[in-house]
């Protein structure tokens, strides 16, 4: 109870963004920022100014609002579960390196699955009951 009171405070929430964004790069291997964190009464989470690098350190997407609701962590069995997410204002930057038989994407989470030891699931249990977007481009370039 003490710690779902102390996660409310702003300078808590700050040092989580930073914790956060230090974790997802050290496990990626690639850069990560997150400049705030906020955590309501209800669980919902929402993340400001996400960026994120591909493997061969250019932008892989940014987004400037992200909202989880509903998210639950199940360290013993590598799941993560949202019933809702939201997006908003999204920039992502796929593409093919010259020589790569795959997207920039696909390439980190790849990457991330042989690193963390998690695993691809064949189907979803609990699927994503919405997942709101608005205006989120995707810059794909053509590959020759």
């Amino acid at each position: 109870m003490i710690l779902a009171g102390l996660l409310l405070l702003p300078a808590v929430q700050s040092a989580v963004a930073s914790w956060l964004a230090s974790w997802a790069s050290d496990h990626l291997g690639v850069e990560v920022r997150i400049s705030q964190v906020a955590i309501t009464l209800d669980g919902s989470v929402a993340l400001r100014e996400v960026y994120v690098e591909d493997l061969r350190g250019d932008t892989l997407f940014w987004v400037p609002d992200l909202e989880l609701r509903g998210l639950r962590v199940h360290p013993r069995s590598h799941l993560v579960q949202l019933t809702s997410l939201d997006i908003q204002g999204a920039r992502f930057k796929l593409g093919m390196a010259e020589g790569d038989e795959r997207s920039n994407l696909t390439l980190l989470l790849e990457k991330l699955e042989s690193d963390s030891g998690y695993r691809r699931c064949a189907g979803m249990d609990h699927p994503l009951r919405s997942i709101q977007d608005r205006s989120v481009p995707f810059h794909l370039p053509r590959c020759e």
